[in-house]
């Protein structure tokens, strides 16, 4: 489990610095960080966990088209959890 949290930490440091270092071009660096999503291959390889709090692919796709939307320019460097489709 370390070198994974190693590895998600520092995928937040880098989006932070992308983030101010690409500020001056007006270029937004941002993070999803999805729960487990729902897929025919996850399902497959997880019988026993409930799908039903698994996040869609879908509801991923709302976030990114947001974030790719004007009504998003106030947010950079952020890290958007994106955990169900409540």
């Amino acid at each position: 489990m370390a070198p994974y949290a190693a590895a998600k930490s520092g995928m937040a440091r880098i989006v932070e610095a992308l983030s101010e270092e690409q500020r001056p071009r007006r270029i937004r660096i941002n993070r999803i960080a999805p729960t487990f999503i729902d897929t025919s291959r996850n399902r497959a390889e997880m019988p026993d966990a409930n799908p039903a709090d698994w996040t869609k692919p879908d509801a991923i796709a709302d976030v990114i088209a947001f974030l790719l939307s004007p009504q998003s320019r106030a947010i950079n460097g952020a890290l958007l959890p994106v955990t169900n489709n409540a």
